[in-house]
């Protein structure tokens, strides 16, 4: 927060205009800096509005900074990115001041209403829930909102196995052309047999698959 303070006291009261200039100074990247000063600008204008959190925002200003590189974040508040300090002075448009509140709310707590986002690593996770209308309308439905169910609602689950699925099946990609020369040992055939056991109780939810490479439902 002390190096976005004073990102903006150059632009508001030295008129320095240039994320660049301004990079240069701090030995940074004008999209770090640009980054800063929105991130700056925002909690600002939560102040301003009187919106419910501002203080906990300000205080996991971090957060916020890595929140801003989320493109559902960014997408949720009409959040962009110009490069221009003049065309960021109000980087909440009107049309977006509920879903300022509701951020500032679910993000980072107010006195009244607990955090939604149970820690910043899961920020990747709570873009996902923002840009999906059905997580939305559970979050502003539900009494006592839950961060993974939103998750699960937004499809979120479903991408997070077909990315552990994907691994899995570099590993075995890797295995393949090795496993020949080592089919006497035992340590390799049990592994086989765990990677096979938990094969075959995932085709049993796909029996087309099975039924492509001849694995018969229950085998």
């Amino acid at each position: 927060m002390e190096k976005a303070k004073y990102i903006a006291r150059l632009i508001e009261e030295q008129g320095w205009n240039d994320y660049g200039r301004i990079a240069k100074r701090l030995g940074s990247a004008p999209r770090h800096v640009e980054r800063h000063y929105i991130a700056y600008r925002i909690v600002r204008q939560a102040a301003d509005a009187g919106v419910a959190g501002t203080d906990a925002m300000e205080e996991s200003f971090g957060v916020l900074l890595r929140a801003l590189q989320t493109p559902g974040v960014t997408a949720f508040l009409g959040v962009t990115f110009p490069g221009d300090p003049a065309a960021s002075a109000s980087p909440i448009s009107d049309a977006h001041t509920k879903e300022l509140a509701e951020f500032v709310a679910w993000t980072f707590g107010t006195d009244d209403q607990a955090k939604l986002l149970p820690e910043s690593r899961r920020l990747t996770d709570w873009g996902k829930i923002l840009e999906s209308a059905r997580a939305l309308t559970y979050l502003r439905s539900a009494k006592r909102p839950d961060f993974d169910r939103a998750f699960f609602l937004s499809g979120g689950e479903a991408l997070a196995l077909a990315e552990a699925l994907t691994a899995a099946s570099f590993q075995l990609a890797e295995a393949v052309p090795l496993v020949s020369a080592h089919t006497e040992n035992e340590s390799v055939k049990d592994a086989i047999g765990e990677c096979t056991r938990f094969l075959v109780q995932i085709l049993d939810h796909f029996p087309e698959i099975a039924a492509a490479y001849n694995v018969a439902e229950g085998d």
